[in-house]
């Protein structure tokens, strides 16, 4: 006698069966998405960016040179970028907004707190963070070197006033005070040195201008005129021929040996007026950094605004 097919049992029987397979398919898929779950993750959008990095390596560029009006552009843009870590040219990690803050650069950082304040006062708190964590490495004993340079140079000039020196000697020191005003001294300053309109100032001056100290230039007494500091010519000789002393009431560049004795014949153009100056200088931009609170005490009224 045969036997009798029962096909709806073969039918349940061969659905299990796909089912089954469908299931163990699924479960190895599983294990291996779970294995190699890093392959999926979605960016941490915690984290800067390449391109992000790239930005804040062109700001903090910006913001060595204090080109104030590129470093407006780009924050008004993307105000984050002045957050953003990066390796500065020692390798050390800092921020565009970091590096402000240790040059003491109030046209930078105050500007950009103040319209943070105005626009995005979410990101106020991370100014604050960064300006806690900043402040106390700003260390004004960096210029000191600076300072003492001048005051050699000061001596070698009465030397060379009583002929004491000779004339090589004398410019061996100025091109050292050269480069020492090369290394040391932030742009920011160079600039204020040379503010277009700008009399003599002293050790008394407040450095309260009102606006950016924007472009600049400089008496160029070797060549009997004016040099852009923006220009090529300026950065290729400032340091090296080039240097800065107050002169009749511009920013004059020595360069020849003539300029020395008119120097000395007017006290109160010896370079040690300037050496005062830049510490007054310093003074002042440092009380502003002291000003921040201040300046960020209205967004503690305006921080429920947070996205």
């Amino acid at each position: 006698m045969s036997e009798t097919r029962n096909l709806f049992l073969e039918q349940e029987t061969t659905e299990q069966l796909i089912a089954l397979k469908r299931d163990i398919k699924r479960e190895i898929n599983l294990r291996i998405q779970r294995q190699h779950s890093f392959l999926a993750a979605p960016r941490d959008t915690s984290q800067p960016s390449a391109e992000e990095k790239k930005l804040a390596t062109e700001l903090l560029a910006y913001v060595d040179k204090s080109e104030y009006d590129n470093i407006e552009q780009m924050w008004k843009l993307k105000p984050g970028l002045m957050f953003v870590e990066i390796p500065g040219k020692d390798g050390v990690l800092t921020t565009p907004l970091k590096r402000a803050l240790y040059n003491i650069d109030t046209w930078t950082w105050r500007p950009f707190l103040l319209w943070l304040v105005d626009n995005k006062p979410y990101l106020v708190p991370t100014f604050l963070q960064q300006y806690d964590a900043q402040k106390k490495h700003v260390d004004l004993n960096y210029l000191r070197p600076l300072f003492d340079e001048y005051a050699v140079y000061d001596t070698q000039v009465e030397k060379w006033h009583y002929e004491q020196i000779t004339d090589n000697d004398l410019v061996c020191e100025w091109r050292h005070l050269c480069e020492k005003q090369s290394e040391l001294l932030p742009f920011h300053m160079i600039r204020e040195m040379c503010r277009v309109g700008n009399g003599l100032w002293g050790p008394d001056y407040r450095f309260d201008a009102k606006s950016a100290p924007k472009g600049g230039r400089m008496y160029d007494s070797s060549v009997d005129g004016f040099i852009e500091l923006d220009s090529a010519d300026f950065q290729s000789r400032f340091g090296s021929s080039l240097g800065l002393v107050r002169y009749l009431g511009w920013t004059s560049a020595v360069g020849g040996i003539g300029q020395y004795a008119r120097v000395m014949q007017t006290p109160l153009l010896r370079l040690s007026c300037d050496a005062d100056s830049i510490r007054q200088l310093c003074k002042e931009r440092t009380s502003d950094l002291a000003s921040i609170p201040t300046l960020a005490q209205s967004e503690e009224k305006i921080s429920t605004q947070r996205p």
